[in-house]
């Protein structure tokens, strides 16, 4: 990113520095929704320390059961947690968590963010999962 210089607290309106100030703008932007299977930093959590988001996708659900995937993060403090659903069969993704009348599929952390626990109480044969979490770390 380019800095552009202020001169007496007055700096000239021209085509570059407004180029310029829209090029930072947007640049800035672009790096905060980076969406990625290896950890990103995506900016500074309320409480100063660096925020992190990690992709885990093609997770295979299995039926009637609490299934562990290891997400390969240590020492996450856990802020956000979202996903989709997606049949293998066709285009329709569902959200996460999903529960309609007595169906329900839902995911949390376990062992200090080191896994996911993904809990189901029906067929989901032909589905799989993908995660997104957000996250900071206790070692920051």
């Amino acid at each position: 990113m380019e800095k552009i210089n202020f001169q007496n607290g007055i700096t000239p309106l021209n085509d570059t520095n407004l180029n310029q100030i829209q090029d930072n703008v947007e640049n800035a932007i672009e790096e905060k929704h980076i969406y990625s299977t290896e950890e990103q930093v995506i900016g500074t959590w309320i409480n100063g320390k660096p925020l992190y988001r990690k992709v885990i996708e093609g997770i295979s659900i299995n039926d009637n059961t609490a299934t562990i995937i290891p997400t390969n993060i240590a020492n996450a403090k856990i802020v956000s947690i979202n996903g989709v659903i997606k049949a293998n069969t066709d285009s329709d993704f569902y959200a996460v968590p999903y529960i309609v009348e007595e169906k329900y599929l839902y995911v949390n952390t376990c062992d200090n963010g080191t896994n996911l626990r993904i809990r189901t109480n029906d067929e989901w044969e032909g589905f799989s999962l993908t995660v997104i979490l957000e996250y900071t770390k206790t070692t920051d």
